[in-house]
């Protein structure tokens, strides 16, 4: 009976504090990126006016700046015998500057005329930008190109989007602001997330084919996150990745004897598309492996130090254990899932459970250090602990 309600107390405490996420970094999506899908910057050199005498201290660049845009929108400007333009008339005005626009197009790509926040910020003697319109700024996707060695003009980078609109500063900041919707986009940005290559047909060869002929294939590649950057940690998410694809596409063929997903180096991971079913739909297959795909990580976080000498014991906040049954002493631990599972969930690390939780929930019942700890290590001895034991 007592055994019974130990039990009753050890399922309650765990019920009571809920049925757990899979790890807090536990699909892949979570600890990698997808190349091509990186964020755009954009940036540019503009003229904010209607200042109030805020503007640039010395305005010589400014007034130069303004002489341009004036000239481009048909103003004639006086200009010297040269045909330089003649920035004189502005040196005096304090009511403008020059400032650094900069633009930020998302991941996921955008197209052509779509509107997106600008950020601008003055230098040059500017003590605020408050009351200022940005007028039209060409961006472009970086630094413009050195002059030839002839001496001509470089061409200068493709502009990408035109910026221009009311300022609005935000927090103290004087000198930075903000324009909401203030830059359209001028050209498609696509973000391509995927490769294709030729490959030769070999004999027995697990995709099919004709041996001897040629076909394309198709691959994604995924980049880890900072501070997951590890060799180790790149293996094991190419070996989970192709575990998976291998069951579920391939018919139960060994990954052994396929290799669908491979770590490059510390930081790529490179997966291939297992199907052609696949290759008009990637989206869906770049989902598939982003959030389907579960993955454990042994990483600072998934770590149990224990000393038995001293009887203290660390848990890692994201240790995690299947269910399972285990007696030790007069404590027996009897974990079971929280729902019921098909074969289907069975087959990913559904119905794990934290074991911060179940520690906790012994320590309540006043369980010895040693009873903690054996149980930890039949949990590890019966690959039922996702987690690296580390004993002192």
């Amino acid at each position: 009976m007592k055994n019974q309600i130990i039990i009753r107390i050890i399922l309650l405490a765990l019920t009571v504090l809920g049925p757990t996420k899979l790890f807090a970094q536990s699909r892949i999506g979570d600890v990698v990126t997808v190349k091509g899908q990186e964020r755009n910057l954009l940036r540019g050199v503009g003229i904010v006016v209607g200042l109030q005498g805020t503007g640039d201290k010395n305005p010589a660049m400014t007034g130069a700046g303004l002489a341009e845009a004036l000239s481009k929108s048909g103003w004639e400007i006086p200009r010297n015998a040269s045909g330089q333009p003649l920035t004189e008339v502005f040196q005096n005005d304090k009511n403008a500057t020059l400032v650094m626009v900069t633009a930020e197009v998302p991941a996921a790509g955008a197209r052509q005329g779509s509107l997106v926040r600008c950020r601008v910020s003055a230098w040059n003697g500017t003590t605020s930008l408050d009351g200022g319109t940005l007028l039209d700024t060409a961006l472009t996707g970086g630094p413009a190109l050195p002059a030839s060695r002839d001496g001509s003009r470089a061409a200068g980078l493709p502009v990408l989007a035109i910026a221009a609109g009311q300022i609005r500063l935000e927090g103290t900041q004087r000198t930075n602001g903000v324009i909401d919707d203030g830059c359209q986009l001028t050209v498609d940005f696509r973000n391509q997330f995927f490769e294709d290559e030729e490959e030769m047909v070999r004999a027995e060869d697990p995709f099919g084919g004709e041996p001897g002929t040629r076909r394309k294939v198709r691959y994604l590649n995924l980049v880890l996150k900072q501070p997951h950057a590890e060799f180790s940690v790149a293996d094991r998410i190419a070996q989970q990745i192709n575990d998976e694809l291998v069951r579920q596409t391939l018919g139960g063929i060994g990954a052994e004897e396929v290799v669908l997903a491979r770590a490059t180096d510390s930081v790529n991971i490179r997966v291939r598309f297992p199907s052609l079913a696949y290759y008009d739909d990637p989206v869906s297959f770049a989902r598939f492996v982003l959030e389907e795909i579960p993955v454990v990580l042994n990483t600072k976080h998934t770590k149990i130090v224990m000393n038995r000498r001293t009887g203290v014991i660390t848990v890692g906040e994201d240790v995690y254990f299947s269910p399972v049954a285990i007696t030790s002493g007069e404590f027996k631990v009897d974990i079971a899932p929280f729902r019921e599972l098909s074969l289907e969930d069975n087959q990913g690390l559904g119905g794990m459970m934290k074991l911060k939780r179940l520690t906790q929930a012994l320590n309540d019942l006043q369980a010895p250090p040693a009873t903690v700890i054996d149980i930890i290590k039949h949990l590890e001895t019966g690959g039922h602990l996702y987690g690296q034991v580390i004993e002192q």
